[in-house]
């Protein structure tokens, strides 16, 4: 139902000959199921997206945001070590089954004229491509 509102055909091939076949229809896009990845993204190193400080469209330098190391003196670390300490042990519950098999990946843009950095929402993928 999604193809007719795309106006272009779609047509998935399961083998090599068959994707040898239906490139004879012109008017259509042809996928392969074996080369078609659906948990990779590529994305560019640099994007002409609004930026909220300027207030108007500029270049921005995407990257993978990756979380700093945690400090053992901060408050919160420090009431959590207070909570384990003596009889009974853990707080919560540790978790141990994960269901999800992937983590979700923030990007961070950074623009290229003023510096302003922000995040963009996280994607849930198994492998993220900058470049």
């Amino acid at each position: 139902m999604w193809v007719r509102w795309l106006h272009f055909r779609v047509l998935v091939a399961a083998t090599v000959d068959e994707l040898e076949q239906r490139k004879k229809y012109k008017s259509a896009y042809v996928f392969s199921i074996a080369t078609l990845d659906v948990n990779h993204m590529n994305v560019p190193k640099e994007v002409r997206t609004y930026c909220p400080k300027c207030k108007v469209h500029q270049a921005h330098t995407i990257s993978l945001y990756k979380p700093g190391k945690r400090r053992a003196l901060a408050k919160g670390e420090r009431h959590h070590e207070r909570e384990k300490r003596g009889y009974g042990g853990q707080k919560y519950p540790l978790q141990h089954e994960f269901a999800k098999t992937t983590k979700k990946q923030t990007l961070r843009v950074k623009c290229k004229v003023c510096g302003y950095m922000r995040h963009k929402d996280g994607i849930r993928l198994r492998k993220l491509v900058i470049g």
